[in-house]
């Protein structure tokens, strides 16, 4: 009986001595891992665990530079500046200065000077000024511009500048088809009408098909 008691004495010693040694080992760890951070941050507590992602890979953010603008394409340049700023979830004072400091040539000595004569409080009214300052379409009306053009030359230089002044107008899809069909030349017009086309993409498709078959048949009566 006695073997068995000092038996049972010895392993709750050891297990014990076991248990010390582990919980010593663990708070060196602790230690040695934040006392660099107590001691450069005294009297600040060290900072929380990340939260877990629930097993979700970090989503990065691209690297976009952002463009820059010497006066063309006013347009162009405001949709690219958005995209920046909705990935970046730009602020729309920070916006301002972001845009600004990316001007160049012209369009930086005109902002320089505009800024000394009106106070631009928000990324939309820095956005009108630009386009009034720099859009050709300042000067025409875009409703009534979509209403009058004119095929000049080919389709294919004649889709953009009607896509140009889509940027400008709210019509409906089937009034755009319409706009167009009437806008092109009219042995090509024509046939176009003819064949009804439901969308705006369609209707350039065909319009390009009916230039290509004019072109083969006068290529082949040329002959």
């Amino acid at each position: 009986m006695a073997d068995k008691l000092l038996l049972r004495e010895q392993e709750r010693t050891a297990l014990a001595t076991q248990l010390d040694t582990s919980m010593e080992t663990s708070f060196h760890n602790v230690f040695r891992e934040f006392l660099p951070l107590l001691q450069q941050h005294p009297g600040v507590d060290p900072p929380p665990p990340p939260p877990p992602n629930h097993g979700q890979p970090q989503q990065l953010r691209p690297n976009i530079n952002f463009p820059t603008f010497a006066g063309e394409d006013p347009d162009g340049w405001i949709f690219n500046a958005d995209q920046y700023f909705s990935v970046y979830n730009t602020s729309d004072a920070l916006k301002i200065v972001v845009a600004s400091a990316h001007l160049k040539g012209g369009a930086n000595q005109w902002f320089r000077w505009r800024r000394t004569k009106t106070a631009v409080n928000s990324w939309e009214q820095f956005c009108t000024l630009v386009r009034e300052r720099f859009a050709p379409e300042k000067f025409v009306d875009a409703r009534l511009a979509i209403n009058t053009i004119n095929q000049q030359g080919t389709i294919r230089e004649h889709i953009p500048e009607y896509e140009h002044l889509l940027n400008f107008v709210d019509f409906p899809e089937d009034y755009l088809i319409s706009c167009f069909i009437r806008s092109l030349k009219p042995r090509i017009g024509t046939t176009v009408k003819l064949l009804a086309p439901q969308k705006l993409l369609e209707a350039f498709t065909k319009a390009f098909h009916q230039e290509e078959s004019y072109a083969a048949v006068t290529k082949t009566v040329t002959r």
